[in-house]
């Protein structure tokens, strides 16, 4: 669970949340901004499982806003539509505040009761992943208006500076030295003692950066290529940002197992916010032996995220995952 895994590198970014939520008098919007991948979804989660933050804010809400939707015949089509994002966060809204009676209403109303609700009681409210143009324009102050008692949380590859109720928190690409710790912590997450020292790491950085979910991907690859291989096949095969992603995940499909590719394609119509293992195994058709297999195997390969708690985890991908399957998988298919 993610509370138990060791995240490295952002002491300075929890101070600013913990700073920011605790100020009676802070704004009514906080905004994590960066590149995908640069870990602003692990940050969230990793502030509202800090107990202080339990302790201010004894109600957490959480949803991952959808960027696309499948449909039953394995077509992608883009959520673009701010009326319909707007639709869908505040139904998912009112569901975990179990504001039942709202489900059923226009959006007008549920967002009026929304409102009342979070005027009434003290939420901190985490809208994660909301990315495109059409949506941060049109959404942010349609959510800054239920904010009331409560406070938002906001992640995105876009800027909210333009916002003046919302503060910004930039996140940059780590150091090298943070980075090397953290492929040294992923490398012990999987057993693997590292031999690997700041020098020789200092040549995978350079093609890499400081981008913590390509660092998790190239330590998954360091289990099965020598260093300096791994480095050569990075250097030849992408270029910028895109490509590095581009290249790790097609590394990494090619090492799954056939069960490992059907429980990772699952995860397409999921929900954003995770599934319960009942779920996942009925939807992937795997027997019970294949399936927990398939799953050690995604997580071996840092495809997999866990939230929910130790009663019932959920599990999800990352939306860089996500695209992935529907940009080099679905459509190759």
């Amino acid at each position: 669970l993610p509370e138990t895994i060791k995240v490295v590198g952002i002491a300075v970014f929890l101070n600013q949340l913990k700073s920011l939520f605790s100020d009676p008098d802070g704004p009514r919007m906080g905004s994590l901004e960066g590149i995908g991948g640069i870990g602003k979804t692990a940050l969230a989660r990793t502030f509202v499982a800090l107990p202080e933050v339990a302790l201010s804010w004894p109600t957490i809400l959480w949803v991952s806003a959808r960027q696309t939707s499948l449909t039953d015949d394995g077509r992608v089509i883009p959520a673009d539509d701010p009326a319909m994002t707007l639709e869908d966060i505040s139904l998912r809204l009112a569901e975990q505040l179990n504001l039942f009676n709202l489900q059923g209403k226009t959006v007008v109303e549920r967002l009026e009761g929304l409102a009342v609700a979070l005027t009434n009681k003290r939420a901190l409210v985490v809208i994660d992943n909301l990315e495109t143009v059409n949506e941060y324009k049109q959404l942010i102050p349609a959510l800054a208006k239920l904010a009331g008692s409560s406070r938002f949380l906001v992640t995105t590859r876009q800027t909210l500076r333009s916002f003046p109720y919302v503060r910004v928190i930039p996140l940059n690409e780590m150091t090298c030295e943070v980075a090397f710790d953290f492929l040294k912590s992923e490398l012990e997450r999987r057993g693997r003692s590292s031999t690997i020292d700041l020098e020789q790491f200092s040549q995978l950085y350079e093609t890499i950066v400081g981008i913590p979910l390509a660092l998790k991907l190239a330590a998954s690859q360091l289990t099965l290529h020598p260093l300096q291989e791994l480095i050569e096949s990075i250097r030849g095969a992408c270029h910028g940002i895109d490509g590095l992603f581009h290249f790790l995940y097609r590394q990494t499909w090619q090492n799954l197992s056939d069960s490992g590719r059907r429980l990772l394609l699952t995860f397409l119509p999921a929900n954003p916010e995770g599934e319960d293992l009942d779920y996942l195994l009925t939807m992937s058709g795997l027997s019970g032996d294949q399936f927990y297999s398939a799953l050690q195997e995604l997580d071996q390969f840092s495809l997999l995220e866990v939230g929910g708690d130790i009663v019932r985890p959920l599990y999800r991908l990352h939306r860089l995952t996500v695209t992935f399957l529907q940009t080099d998988i679905l459509k190759r298919w």
